[in-house]
């Protein structure tokens, strides 16, 4: 038997299986393993598929007999806020069992605290202190500084508290910190550029300026060693601008919304961690950041270097001298920037948690560091977690830049994310509502781009 290309000599393919070429072939696969004119297993396989069925119910049925289905234990939600091109996914969890409603199309958070033990006494949570943009905005400067050291004191008690459980341990020897002394804006703000123009000299060049390719295309060579340990042409991003420009890529519908948003958001803190990173994708992404975040809503980014080293095979010794002198010397001429520099490796998680415990703001907001940010990306997510009281982990959806020259693609990376029947993960459709700005849950979150509360 013969079908779209496919030879089998199973001779009830025909008048039995009238699925895709695949399915054909399945069963051609299925015909082999028996003796040639075998049955073709159609009923074998529909008794298996009902057998799964059967127990992933009968599974269900004892997990809810076992635990109950008022359960109050937390459980996982995850939404997403469009945001124009680009969305917002985040992943929260909310008390089971209470009462839900509907406001303007959003799902709420209820503001209860987390369950306790029977046994145990409620513990009241020690609310931790908000730091209200205006009062940085329009308060005297001795007004501000009062302020400031009381929500610092505020904050420092709450991490000595109970309540947190992950406290600092204090820096290891040789760690080091140092956090620029330049003004928290720059002459020359405006849109686009909402912390100054940075990185530039006395006369307004640039203090890096770009390296320009040249003129005759890269041999196959060049371009291996360009992305060795990097995976992107580092002599393409060399011979770009670090502080290039990005359009607003948010739909109307977006911008409008982002009109009502809170005048009160809360600050927040940008954490960037790299290891062994290009010098120019890295101060392009703190660049981005400083541009496209309002100077009244973020507080600080802090820059962690989890001890890069040469390493012959994969990054050389040169990538590493400039994220030695050269890249400490460029960041100190940016305003709000905190460099930590790691002696022993921590790894991600720990890495991040360095820039957390310096961390001053009420939220914090993690950036891989090979990004750039555009406009409108931070004040979405700030007010989303307002809305939600600080119980929300919000992520940005990923939009890609080309590995090759460096061109941005809006709408091209990661949305809305499922699973796959094998646990693997694979875009999901969401619902994001008529003109596209309603929130939609998400059950997979991105882990190199997300925004929480301090209360997460």
């Amino acid at each position: 038997f013969e079908r779209g290309g496919i030879r089998c000599k199973c001779p009830t393919i025909n008048r039995q299986c009238t699925g895709s070429e695949q399915h054909i072939e399945n069963h051609c696969l299925m015909a082999k393993r028996r003796r040639a004119g075998g049955r073709c297993g159609c009923a074998f396989t529909t008794l298996i598929g009902w057998l799964m069925l059967a127990l992933g119910i009968g599974l269900v049925a004892v997990h809810f007999f076992v635990m109950g289905i008022p359960h109050a234990g937390k459980e996982e939600v995850s939404e997403l806020i469009r945001l124009g091109r680009g969305r917002i996914r985040l992943d929260r969890h909310e008390q089971r069992g209470r009462a839900r409603e509907d406001h303007d199309d959003l799902y709420e958070v209820s503001d209860s605290a987390p369950p306790v033990l029977q046994d145990a006494p409620p513990v009241a949570p020690t609310p931790l202190p908000q730091l209200r943009a205006s009062s940085r905005v329009s308060a005297p400067k001795a007004q501000q500084s009062s302020a400031e050291e009381g929500y610092l004191a505020a904050l420092r008690a709450w991490e000595a508290s109970d309540e947190n459980n992950a406290k600092f341990p204090g820096p290891r020897p040789g760690d080091t910190e140092e956090r620029s002394a330049v003004a928290d804006v720059l002459p020359g703000k405006g849109p686009g550029h909402e912390h100054g123009l940075l990185g530039r000299n006395s006369d307004g060049t640039e203090r890096t300026p770009p390296t320009p390719l040249p003129s005759r295309s890269m041999t196959n060579e060049e371009r291996r060693d360009a992305n060795r340990g990097f995976c992107f042409n580092s002599r393409v991003s060399d011979s770009i601008s670090l502080d290039r420009a990005q359009a607003d890529y948010r739909s109307a519908a977006c911008r409008n919304k982002a009109k009502s948003y809170p005048k009160d958001l809360p600050t927040a803190t940008v954490v960037i961690v790299f290891h062994n990173e290009n010098f120019s994708i890295l101060v392009r992404s703190i660049h981005s950041v400083l541009n496209h975040s309002p100077s009244h809503l973020l507080r600080e980014v802090i820059v962690v270097d989890d001890a890069s080293a040469p390493d012959p095979e994969r990054f050389y010794e040169r990538h590493w001298k400039r994220l030695q002198d050269e890249l400490r010397d460029h960041l100190m001429m940016l305003p709000k920037v905190t460099l930590v520099r790691l002696v022993e490796r921590r790894g991600l998680m720990v890495a991040r948690m360095e820039g957390i415990w310096r961390a001053t703001s009420d939220v914090t907001v993690f950036l891989d560091s090979h990004i750039e940010a555009t406009p409108g990306y931070l004040e979405a997510m700030l007010a989303r977690i307002k809305e939600t009281g600080g119980k929300s982990v919000v992520v940005p959806s990923i939009d890609s830049i080309g590995s090759e020259d460096f061109s941005y693609r809006a709408g091209g990376g990661l949305g809305v994310l499922g699973f796959s029947w094998t646990l693997g993960q694979m875009p999901t459709w969401a619902d994001n509502g008529p003109d596209g700005s309603r929130p939609a849950r998400s059950p997979v979150m991105a882990g190199g781009l997300f925004a929480a509360g301090r209360k997460m």
